[in-house]
C-alpha cells in the first residue's frame, strides 16, 4: 500500500510535475518561479489539477474537485486548460499571439486566422500557442 502522506493529497494521487513544468517553461517561456510552491494532483484519467503545495489534506471529506483543472495530460502533447491559460498566460514570454480587437473578435467567432509575419516571429515553431488580446 502507498504511503498516503507522501503520495496523495485529498484522496488524489500527487503527480511529479517537474517534467510538465519544465516543458511549459521551455514552450511558453514561463519564468521558473511561475510554478514554485504548486503541486499537481491526478484529477481524473485525462486531467491534472494544480493546488498550492500547502493545501490541507481533506481526505475523507466529500470532495467533488480539488484545485484548478490545469492540464490535459492524456494527449501526445499536454495542453493547458483554458482556465490555466487565463491564470498563468500573462507570465508567458514565448509562443504568444497577441490579437488586436478585430482579430480577437474573429477568433472568438472561430474564424480561421492566418498568422502575420510578426506573430510568427514570436513563435518557436509548430505547436500550441497562447492567444492574448491587448497583452
Amino acid at each position: 500500500m502507498k504511503d498516503a502522506a507522501k503520495s496523495e493529497r485529498c484522496g488524489r494521487e500527487i503527480v511529479d510535475g517537474a517534467e510538465i513544468f519544465a516543458a511549459l517553461e521551455a514552450r511558453f517561456g514561463f519564468p521558473p518561479s511561475t510554478f514554485e510552491g504548486l503541486l499537481l494532483l491526478q484529477h481524473n484519467r485525462e486531467h491534472l489539477a494544480i493546488v498550492d503545495a500547502t493545501h490541507p489534506d481533506l481526505e475523507g471529506a466529500p470532495l467533488q474537485t480539488v484545485g484548478l483543472v490545469f492540464i490535459r495530460s492524456a494527449m501526445a502533447v499536454p495542453k493547458l486548460t483554458t482556465q490555466a491559460a487565463f491564470i498563468f498566460g500573462a507570465a508567458a514570454t514565448r509562443n504568444v499571439v497577441d490579437l488586436d480587437r478585430g482579430r480577437a473578435e474573429r477568433y472568438l467567432r472561430r474564424e480561421t486566422l492566418e498568422p502575420t509575419g510578426e506573430e510568427l516571429s514570436r513563435c518557436s515553431g509548430p505547436g500550441q500557442v497562447l492567444v492574448a488580446h491587448d497583452g
